[in-house]
């Protein structure tokens, strides 16, 4: 048996650098090597999607095998052989095989498509926070143990992506072009803003908009109502009445740990102090208790502990001393 017309269709379809054809041909025609055996073991290993691929490719090799296909998919050897047989007159016989030929290579195609993903698709499951620029300029920063679907280039009338966990999104705006994320239980959609979607727990997802406008709506019931959330506002779905609620954002810093950026306005320096230790996640005392209610206004973006809490003390004339892994704030 020949090699299947593999190659030529795998590598034209699904452009895989990591598809190891040549193996999986050798394995179907039962002349794999042992360190081939091995390589060809590992790569089956990587996914459940591997060993669909090859144990679909397998039956149709077998289907194959039934026909007695040894036709190869090259065009001129196919018309010598079919020149060669006219000679000889067997026009029937070489005519079968040919149509057995196109029929195994048609079902092989079809497996292909069906079993191995869309080569458009790609997709980030994230260990530790992650950065992530879609083809839009659109921003997501996944959270860790987080999961985002997305295209490399978007088409059709909307910019569509699939988020499993918790992610930050900094959306470049599109008229023409909504942004659509899906969860397991909601749909978001947006035209450009900057917001935070939680879906880690299955029973509550939360959206926290904060900049812009955006469309909140349950996917598990057609008569759901849409919640529409601008900025400062949170909306939340409840798995168990499928309902959505909003409220207004009291933490205006609450996506700092995302969106790098702290923004206070007349926010008095204890909450300020908080929101300090808690995005930069060192420790700082006042060394005066009637400091805390000194009012502050300003904001910080992308900038260090150290030289964000310098501007913060020479804003507001205070001194600002080290000890160890403390930062202690004197009048």
């Amino acid at each position: 048996m020949g090699d299947f017309g593999l190659g030529r269709i795998i590598s034209s379809k699904t452009k895989m650098d990591s598809f190891p054809i040549d193996k999986i041909i050798a394995s179907l025609e039962g002349r794999l090597s042992g360190g081939e055996q091995k390589e060809l073991e590992l790569w089956l290993a990587e996914s459940a999607e591997n060993q669909n691929l090859y144990y679909e490719l397998r039956k149709v090799a077998r289907l194959s095998d039934q026909v007695k296909v040894d036709f190869q998919p090259d065009e001129y050897k196919a018309l010598e052989s079919v020149n060669r047989k006219l000679r000889f007159r067997r026009i029937a016989t070489w005519s079968q095989r040919i149509a057995a030929s196109f029929v195994f290579l048609f079902i092989l195609t079809r497996v292909i498509l069906h079993v191995l993903p869309d080569v458009n698709q790609l997709e980030v499951n994230s260990i530790g926070q992650q950065v992530i620029y879609l083809s839009d300029s659109s921003k997501v920063t996944l959270a860790a143990n987080s999961q985002l679907k997305y295209h490399k280039q978007f088409t059709g009338n909307e910019r569509d992506v699939v988020l499993q966990g918790k992610a930050y999104f900094e959306i470049t705006p599109n008229n023409r072009l909504p942004f659509v994320i899906r969860t397991q239980n909601t749909k978001i959609k947006v035209l450009g803003t900057k917001f935070l979607v939680d879906a880690n727990n299955p029973q509550k997802e939360i959206v926290v908009v904060d900049e812009g406008h955006v469309a909140f709506t349950s996917l598990k019931s057609d008569k759901s109502k849409t919640l529409e959330l601008t900025a400062n506002e949170i909306g939340t779905w409840n798995a168990t009445s499928d309902s959505l609620s909003e409220q207004l954002n009291n933490d205006p810093n609450a996506n700092a740990g995302f969106s790098k950026r702290m923004i206070f306005k007349e926010a008095p320096l204890k909450t300020v102090i908080h929101d300090f230790e808690r995005y930069y996640q060192v420790k700082i005392e006042l060394a005066d208790k009637s400091l805390e209610t000194r009012k502050y206004s300003g904001s910080f973006s992308n900038l260090e502990a150290e030289k964000a809490i310098q501007i913060l003390g020479n804003s507001l004339n205070l001194n600002i001393v080290k000890n160890e892994n403390t930062y202690i704030v004197q009048p």
